[in-house]
């Protein structure tokens, strides 16, 4: 009789074990899915974000990879190569990204939209929640036919 009851207490402690593992590994699909999470990584493409109108302008685009962030106005993306763009620095630790011209500006990234700048301009990161369900728009249409 106690060979019965420890098996059982060992069946059922495997089982909730792998409940939790499959409960964390959903939990942590998601938060990646949605542009979150607790990792530093702000790597991606961005676009800016009208959040008002929750409208995305993909001509304005914002590529992040480690600590260097190239951004491409309409401009850039229609008429230069892959490497044209302004050049900023990214540093995760301080939570800044600095603009050559302009200084250093703290920032936040909240469920996939990056939000800094004097103006605290967004960019919201390709295929979070908010970027697929925002109207996509180029700068141009955006400004004159909205």
């Amino acid at each position: 009789m106690e060979e019965e009851k420890v098996f059982n207490k060992k069946f059922v402690y495997g089982i909730l074990g792998a409940l939790a593992v499959l409960g964390l590994v959903v939990y942590l699909l998601t938060i990646n899915a949605n542009g979150g999470g607790t990792g530093n990584s702000l790597d991606g493409e961005y676009y800016r974000y009208e959040a008002g109108q929750n409208v995305v302008i993909t001509d304005n685009i914002l590529i992040i990879d480690g600590k260097t962030a190239l951004y491409k106005d309409a401009y850039w993306v229609d008429h230069g190569d892959e490497n044209d763009g302004e050049l900023y620095s990214v540093d995760i630790d301080k939570q800044t990204i600095t603009k050559p011209k302009e200084g250093e500006y703290p920032y936040t990234f909240e469920n996939g939209i990056l939000t800094f700048g004097y103006y605290q301009d967004q960019y919201v990161k390709e295929n979070s929640k908010e970027y697929r369900e925002a109207t996509k728009m180029t700068e141009m249409k955006f400004k004159y036919d909205w």
